[in-house]
């Protein structure tokens, strides 16, 4: 039941806060208003990941923005909110920033909610770069390749439930996370 854990450089982007959380369809939520994270969630995550936050647009800025691009910073998505792991609860992926053993790092931090309370996994940690590079989002459930895009005949599977989709900016390669069997997976596509 743990996360899996694989280091990709520059994986990160800032978490956004949820409104009330409703059932989820999977969908993107996207706007200039930023997904507000529950009380809860908030509560969550500062009592048990308490050196990290969330990133922000401006950590998008240090390092290769040009002014007229800057627009697009609306479009990149740092948090998202939808059943990944099937129990039919609100479950929130973000990429955030903090100081672990000395060192500023970025990860994709999975808040799952459970009967119980939540639990959290950290999908992806490495070190921080001066900007952050990738964005995320929902990949609906269905039929996915499992390949890169030059494999002639990639595998193909159906993945029954949303999962998150990381892409590096100014790249043509994501990485896939999905829940599947009580744990989580990793495939990199379209390299």
């Amino acid at each position: 039941m743990g996360a899996v854990m694989v280091s990709i450089a520059g994986i990160l982007a800032a978490a956004t806060p949820a409104e009330e959380p409703k059932k989820s369809d999977g969908s993107l939520k996207k706007n200039a208003q930023e997904l507000a994270l529950p009380n809860e969630v908030k509560q969550y995550l500062a009592e048990k990941l308490p050196s990290y936050t969330q990133v922000t647009k401006k950590d998008y800025d240090a390092i290769w923005f040009r002014p007229d691009n800057k627009k697009h910073l609306e479009e990149f998505n740092r948090s998202l909110r939808a059943d990944f792991d099937g129990n039919g609860k609100d479950d929130f992926a973000l990429l955030m920033k903090g100081q672990v053993d000395g060192e500023k790092k970025l990860a994709l931090i999975v808040v799952r909610a459970m009967d119980n309370g939540h639990a959290h996994e950290i999908l992806d940690s490495y070190a921080a770069l001066p900007a952050v590079r990738e964005t995320i989002e929902i990949d609906p459930p269905g039929k996915k390749s499992m390949g890169l895009a030059d494999d002639p005949d990639p595998e193909m599977k159906t993945i029954l439930l949303p999962s998150i989709l990381v892409t590096p900016l100014e790249s043509c390669g994501e990485v896939r996370y999905y829940w599947e069997k009580d744990r989580w997976h990793k495939v990199y596509i379209g390299l």
